[in-house]
C-alpha cells in the first residue's frame, strides 16, 4: 500500500514541478518583469528549485513504479486485497490521465527529457502493472473480474483515455503484444461494467436499508461498527479505515479485525437480488 502511495505522489509532484518550470521559464523569457509577487531573482531561484524537484521526482517515481511492476508479477495477491486493489486500479488511472490526458499536450518531451523523466517507459511499465494485477497473459485468458471491477468503480476510469495510452506506445515503438493485450483488458473491463449496469438496472430501487451509508452502493458484505452500531460495506469502510482508522460515526478507534459481520443481513441481501433477476428473466420472456 505504502509503495501505491509513493508511486502516486511522485509521479503527482513531477507533474506539478514541470508545470511550473514552465511557466517560470516563459515568464523569465519576458522583457519586461510584471509579477508583483516576486522579483526576477525570486523566480530565478524557484526556478531552480522546482528543476531540482522534478529531477528528484522523476528518478523516484520511474524507481517505484518499476518496482511495483516487479513486485505485482511476482507477488499478485496482495494488490488485490479488498483494501487495496481500488488505490491501485485509481493510481494506474491518474498516472495514465497524467501522460495522455487531458492535460497532456502541455507535457514537453524535451523538458522531460532534461529532467531525466521518460513518460514512455514510465507508461509502459503501468501496463505491464494492469496486466500482471488481472493475471492476463494471453489474448483467450479471461482477466481477474476483481481488478476489472476495481478498474471501472474507480472516478478516472475513461476508456477514451486509457485507449489513448495505447496509441501513445505504438508511437514509441514499445511491444506490440504487450499494448495488444492491455487492449484486449480494456475490452474485458468494458464489457464487465456494462454487465453490472445492466443487472443494476435490473434491480430497480434498492431499499434504503441495502445501501452503504457512504458510499450509497448496494451492500454484498455488510458488517458492523461495534462503537457505533452502524452497518456498512466491508469494502466501503476498509477504504476509510486505510486512511483514517477511526468509526466515522463515533469517531472512536478501529481496526479491521473489530469488524463485525452482519450474515443475516448478507443472506436477506442476496435474496433480494434472486428475486430481483428473476422479475427481470421472467418479465422478459
Amino acid at each position: 500500500m505504502l509503495l501505491i502511495n509513493e508511486c502516486t505522489h511522485y509521479i503527482d509532484e513531477v507533474h506539478e514541478a514541470l508545470g511550473k518550470i514552465k511557466v517560470l521559464q516563459a515568464q523569465l523569457q519576458q522583457s519586461e518583469w510584471d509579477d508583483s509577487n516576486r522579483t526576477r531573482e525570486e523566480a530565478e531561484k524557484y526556478l531552480a528549485e522546482n528543476e531540482n524537484m522534478a529531477v528528484s521526482y522523476a528518478n523516484l517515481s520511474t524507481e517505484s513504479v518499476t518496482m511495483l511492476s516487479y513486485l505485482t508479477e511476482a507477488y499478485v495477491d496482495p494488490f488485490l486485497r479488498d483494501e487495496v486493489v481500488g488505490r491501485l486500479a485509481g493510481m494506474l488511472s491518474s498516472t495514465i490521465r497524467h501522460v495522455v490526458g487531458p492535460h497532456a499536450p502541455n507535457l514537453d518531451l524535451l523538458a522531460c527529457k532534461k529532467y531525466e523523466y521518460n513518460p514512455p517507459a514510465l507508461l509502459l511499465d503501468v501496463i505491464k502493472v494492469y496486466l500482471h494485477a488481472a493475471q492476463l497473459q494471453s489474448p483467450t485468458d479471461r482477466a481477474n473480474e476483481h481488478f476489472l471491477t476495481a478498474m471501472y468503480k474507480d472516478a478516472r476510469f475513461d476508456l477514451v483515455v486509457l485507449r489513448q495510452a495505447a496509441t501513445y506506445l505504438r508511437g514509441f515503438g514499445m511491444p506490440s503484444d504487450i499494448i495488444d493485450l492491455y487492449l484486449v483488458l480494456l475490452q474485458q473491463a468494458e464489457a464487465l461494467q456494462q454487465s453490472a449496469e445492466d443487472e443494476e438496472a435490473n434491480l430497480g430501487d434498492v431499499p434504503e436499508e441495502y445501501l452503504d451509508p457512504i458510499m450509497f452502493d448496494l451492500m454484498r458484505d455488510p458488517v458492523r461498527l461495534p462503537s457505533s452500531g452502524v452497518v456498512m460495506d466491508r469494502s466501503s469502510i476498509i477504504q476509510h479505515l486505510l486512511s483514517d482508522p477511526i468509526d466515522p460515526y463515533s469517531r472512536k478507534p478501529l481496526t479491521p479485525d473489530q469488524l463485525e459481520p452482519v450474515p443475516e443481513l448478507k443472506a436477506e441481501i442476496e435474496a433480494w437480488i434472486q428475486a430481483q433477476k428473476s422479475k427481470a428473466n421472467a418479465s422478459s420472456s
